[in-house]
């Protein structure tokens, strides 16, 4: 409406069958704290899911949700016939943020700490009794002007029955690691980012008159290091035998790039290189290489 008061939203994309992802929310600004719902629907890889719930927004950056998730799991097998799971039940997620944004992507100050737990059963009717947890915590600090220390803590557990597509992998926590895998998952980062080139306004295209198609904006470093580990088994968070580390070196790249007809407006993107010297439980130390890709803010 005209005063905002009431603010209905929806997102989609998607890249294939097996990876998409639908949402619409409904918000009714007029109070504090904001109320509102939400619906959504998706696929990753072997999984597809909806749920949908109310959620309560506070002001100064506090966020919960409460909704039902129902979720199917199959995963695709050439030889045998598929197995698959169907769960049902509860969703709780809270979040908090106090981040000053100077940069895109690199907050100068503050926290973000946020959680996320599902509650799956069968006699609320689903296949088995799963639950999972996952949690986050993020903080910066700015050094001097565009110079970053930035950390974070990340730990994930499933307990319960697991296909084999659905166990956690340590490469979530820790870049370059491979094969290490369990149903808890833990990891800290700490990162030094940095400028190299700022305004760098590299245009190109500008040549044969396309200059306002594609825009490199600036350049950036970062020294990196990872630590992590992969619980061995279902149950046990002490048994932390798959442990892994990584440290290295990478170089951001921001740009803009319009992509008219089908968008009429720059939209940021940020590409990632790394370098990381890697070492794990019961492998030799290796050298590893990434690439990452960031649509949007």
């Amino acid at each position: 409406d005209l005063e905002a008061e009431n603010l209905f939203s929806m997102t989609a994309a998607g890249a294939s069958t097996r990876g998409w992802l639908g949402q619409a929310s409904y918000r009714n600004t007029r109070f504090r704290p904001t109320i509102g719902a939400m619906v959504l629907g998706g696929a990753t890889s072997s999984s597809r899911v909806v749920g949908g719930g109310p959620f309560i927004e506070i002001p100064y950056g506090v966020f919960m949700h409460a909704g039902w998730v129902g979720r199917e799991t199959h995963e695709f097998d050439e030889d045998f016939p598929d197995p698959h799971a169907f769960d049902s039940g509860p969703n709780l997620a809270l979040a908090y943020s106090c981040q000053l944004d100077v940069e895109p992507r690199d907050p100068s100050w503050g926290f973000f700490i946020g959680g996320n737990a599902f509650w799956f059963r069968d006699h609320l009717g689903g296949d088995r009794d799963l639950t999972e947890y996952t949690s986050v915590l993020e903080t910066s600090y700015g050094v001097q002007q565009d110079w970053l220390l930035w950390l974070r803590l990340s730990y994930s557990k499933k307990i319960g029955p697991l296909l084999d597509s659905e166990v956690l992998e340590i490469q979530s926590a820790v870049r370059g690691s491979t094969l290490l895998e369990g149903s808890d998952v833990g990891g800290l980062t700490l990162e030094l980012r940095f400028p190299l080139w700022r305004d760098l306004f590299l245009m190109p295209f500008e040549f044969i008159g396309l200059g306002e198609y594609l825009l490199f904006k600036d350049l950036r470093g970062f020294l990196f290091g990872d630590a992590g580990f992969a619980g061995t088994s279902e149950a046990d968070l002490n048994d932390r035998e798959n442990s892994a580390a990584s440290a290295g070196v990478g170089l951001r790249v921001d740009l803009f790039a319009f992509a008219w007809p089908l968008w009429n407006q720059r939209t940021p993107i940020r590409l990632e290189f790394w370098y990381a010297r890697v070492g794990q439980t019961r492998e030799a130390p290796g050298n590893e290489f990434g690439v990452g890709f960031v649509l949007g803010y």
